[in-house]
């Protein structure tokens, strides 16, 4: 699990985040059933935004293999 959550703070946190999952579903579950197709759409651009931060951008340290010489080539 995180580390966040081994501290006094992090564990009240999560309870309270819980406890409203929990109101949410038993008191309103026929409204989230109402929004659930569009949850699912939006799950997908945050999951991009937020997934591939990991990746550092997609910049790479070493040059592709189709990638030609770094200096330019002398003709004679």
């Amino acid at each position: 699990m995180f580390r966040c959550f081994t501290n006094p703070k992090g564990l009240f946190l999560l309870g309270l985040v819980t406890a409203g999952a929990v109101y949410l579903v038993v008191w309103h579950g026929t409204h989230l059933a109402a929004v659930a197709p569009m949850l699912l759409v939006l799950a997908c651009p945050l999951m991009h935004l937020f997934m591939h931060g990991g990746h550092h951008g997609h910049h790479h340290q070493s040059p592709r293999p189709t990638d030609g010489p770094k200096t330019p080539v002398k003709e004679d």
